[in-house]
């Protein structure tokens, strides 16, 4: 153990106030200052133990302080306290300080090789002196630096948490430094804050930004080998998002005004949007060694929203909850990087938890669920996503890219699902007293219009990877679902539609529509930006268009019954003389396109009296009219 006698060789205790020309005014109800020699056990196996170590410790307690115009001491003493009347600045309430530094034993001359750890912890700091503006903040910060012989800046830190406990310090002469405070972080601010810029943006969340060197997995073998050695990484998060964006809105203050966790949002009379429960999490990785012109870095951000509201305008409703995922990645000279971090897979203490969709081939992705009420007149829910960024593509079609395949192309992919939408009059959007979508449902009592249930969109574009900016070779699929589309709201009159429509286009670098398409049916790319095709059957590389589906009615008893119907656009060879050979020197048709429409299983009545049954089925008991059946 240590010998607290030997090691200690001053220690200083006091409490103290100082006024730097009212720009900075600061009392201190205790301080500490330690020096001593001693072995410090770094807690960092690369460094060990510094043996016959200088240390030089200073402990802070009960800081208050003010930084800006204006402040001053209410005397010329120790005990005096901060006033801030008329002043313009931070004030920091309730805050602490605690700085370590450490140089090894024995070292030579102009050797400049030491470490320093510092925390600082806020119980509460807020600005003052300009009226409507408020922002008030607690938390800690937390730094570890560590420079060599020659000054610079070293990957080796102290783990001051290691270095302070009871084993490796047992005569407290270090101060007992926080669990995050590790080898592996040079920098980390956490803390809450609450904020009003003048009704404007109002709001509170929790925050924390980390700095530090660590070896990061990449998940991407393509990238580094798969492993970044001690690269730089920097990590902000937001957390607890209550957020009022508009005009009108204000901050409920507490009972004690530095609790940053009992501030509200009022935003009674308010306009604009709400945003409860969300956060937001970005990660930038930089490698080890660059130069200092060298831009190289990975960028992953990910926000999620539990619920975003639009509030203010009577009748009109808007809800949406998601997430949005970005993936970058940054060359040498600043230009888009080619080779990202899959991030969710990557591996680093230091990284917050990305999603399973943040992978290396994706550049965006939005997914989430969305309500809308505009007055009654357009009503309805929905799921969405939306996915874009760079992977290899199987088309389906050996014609296109390499024996079908597409390395290296721009992929974007949309989908709407569960789409329940009204569009008439009456109708009304009950979001059952919750700012989140999710279980939003559609009210249609006394409405008139056509209701929309169980439908879907699917879209999928991709572009082949050229270097060419007026290049315009492209290729789209689409399948649109509709399960249900409704008359509803007028007595005696029925129509229910439901079907598919399918629509398949290519074009060439010049923008021209070609037969050379995507069997969408079959298609697919490694990083699942495309939406699933593979339902839709039809969907070949030979159909431009398809539109298929059924129909029922019910015209007052007068024109009842169903009908399935079909509709596409395809394109065909045509052996014209029907010789069995296929020759443009006969002049056979190549690459035609073949419209067809047909009309299937009619069974329809017209005259006076019919009604329909369940199941669509015309009923004629006692009618008088025309039947009609295929």
């Amino acid at each position: 153990n240590l010998d607290i006698i030997a090691a200690l060789e001053l220690q200083v205790t006091g409490s103290a106030a100082v006024n730097a020309f009212g720009f900075f005014v600061v009392t201190v109800s205790g301080f500490e200052m330690t020096m001593a020699t001693a072995d410090i056990n770094s807690g960092n196996a690369a460094l060990g133990t510094l043996a016959g170590a200088s240390l030089v410790s200073i402990s802070l307690a009960g800081l208050d302080a003010f930084a800006g115009v204006g402040g001053s001491l209410s005397s010329a003493s120790a005990s005096a306290s901060v006033v801030t009347s008329g002043a313009l600045g931070f004030e920091i309430s309730g805050g602490s300080v605690a700085v370590s530094i450490v140089k090894p034993g024995g070292l030579a001359a102009g050797d400049l090789t030491s470490y320093t750890g510092f925390e600082i912890g806020l119980d509460g700091a807020q600005l003052l002196g300009v009226d409507g503006l408020t922002f008030i903040a607690s938390g800690s910060v937390l730094i570890n630096k560590a420079t060599d012989a020659a000054g610079l800046d070293s990957a080796q830190r102290i783990d001051w948490f290691e270095a302070t406990s009871l084993t490796n310090d047992p005569g407290n002469l270090i101060p007992a430094f926080s669990a995050s405070l590790t080898d592996a972080v040079a920098l980390q601010i956490d803390g809450s804050a609450a904020l009003d810029v003048f009704g404007s943006v109002v709001g509170t969340a929790s925050f924390s930004i980390v700095q530090g060197t660590q070896t990061i997995g990449t998940g991407n073998p393509l990238l580094g080998g798969g492993t970044l050695n001690n690269a730089s990484v920097m990590v902000i998060s937001l957390s607890n998002l209550n957020l009022f964006a508009g005009v009108g809105g204000g901050l409920t203050v507490p009972a004690d005004p530095t609790d940053v966790s009992a501030y509200g949002i009022d935003t009674a009379g308010a306009l604009g949007f709400s945003i409860v429960g969300g956060s937001v999490d970005l990660a930038i990785v930089r490698p080890t060694g660059l130069g200092p012109t060298d831009k190289t870095s990975y960028l992953g951000l990910e926000v999620t929203l539990a619920g975003a509201s639009l509030i203010g305008i009577e009748g009109l409703q808007f809800n949406a909850s998601g997430t949005v995922s970005v993936n970058k990645a940054t060359s040498a000279d600043g230009t888009p990087g080619a080779q990202k971090i899959n991030w969710a897979t990557a591996t680093g203490s230091l990284l917050p938890a990305f999603s399973a969709g943040l992978t290396s081939g994706v550049d965006l992705r939005i997914a989430g669920q969305a309500s809308l009420d505009i007055f009654g007149f357009v009503v309805g829910t929905a799921g969405f996503t939306m996915a874009q960024g760079t992977s290899t593509v199987t088309t389906g079609n050996s014609n296109i890219g390499t024996a079908g395949t597409l390395n290296n192309a721009a992929i974007m992919g949309v989908t709407l699902t569960n789409l329940n939408l009204f569009a008439g009059v009456g109708a009304a959007l009950n979001d059952n007293s919750t700012s989140s979508p999710i279980d939003d449902t559609i009210d249609l009592g006394g409405a008139i219009g056509f209701s929309i249930t169980g439908g879907s969109v699917a879209m999928g574009l991709v572009r082949p990877a050229t270097i060419d900016p007026a290049d315009k070779a492209s290729f789209m699929g689409m399948a649109i679902t509709v399960g249900s589309a409704s008359l509803v709201g007028i007595e005696g009159l029925v129509l229910k539609i439901s079907g598919t429509v399918l629509v398949n286009n290519a074009t060439d670098s010049a923008g021209i529509a070609v037969t050379e398409r995507f069997n969408w049916a079959t298609s697919s790319d490694v990083d699942g930006l495309l939406p699933d095709f593979s339902s839709f059957s039809s969907l070949t590389k030979n159909v431009a268009m398809a539109i298929e589906g059924s129909a029922v009615i019910d015209l007052f008893g007068i024109i009842v019954g169903s009908a399935d119907f079909d509709f596409s656009s395809r394109t065909v060879d045509v052996d014209q003389n029907a010789n069995g050979v296929f020759s443009l020197a006969e002049k056979d048709l190549q690459d035609a396109t073949l419209l067809t429409i047909g009309l299937s299983n009619l069974n329809l009545f017209v005259g006076v009296g019919a009604s329909l049954d369940p199941a669509g089925v015309p009923i004629t008991t006692g009618a008088i009219g025309f039947s009609v059946t295929d």
